[in-house]
């Protein structure tokens, strides 16, 4: 009951963003108020050179193999897009930061890096 729960409120959370993105998108004060409470900034990178970078940062560290997987799966979709700009959305959280790569245009995601205080990607708590 617990999962199901869990994937319910994934869901709900969701349709929220959505609903506020459709609904608010003339008025900025509801995502002022939300980028506010998450701490988000995003960043325009080249594609190659943020590669380069968490290439680098994946191999430098001692981590997890889920860890490994969200690197990996980053990099391989950087390395197979065509695009040559891309952007790094920073959430910052409690205990660490969460990366979400896309393209410029918001219109494909790559995948997303977790990084905790020590430097390591954080489990989901259960």
């Amino acid at each position: 009951m617990k999962q199901e729960t869990l994937n319910n409120e994934n869901d709900l959370f969701a349709k929220l963003l959505g609903l506020i993105a459709f609904q608010f998108e003339n008025n900025t004060k509801p995502f002022k108020v939300l980028k506010a409470a998450i701490s988000y900034k995003v960043h325009e990178f080249d594609r190659d050179h943020a590669y380069n970078v968490y290439k680098i940062r994946r191999d430098l560290g001692q981590r997890t193999l889920n860890h490994l997987k969200e690197f990996d799966e980053v990099l391989e979709n950087l390395c197979s897009y065509e695009g040559e700009r891309i952007l790094i959305h920073i959430f910052k959280i409690d205990g660490g930061l969460l990366l979400f790569f896309t393209s410029i245009d918001c219109d494909k995601i790559f995948g997303f890096i977790s990084s905790g205080e020590n430097g390591e990607g954080f489990e989901e708590n259960k």
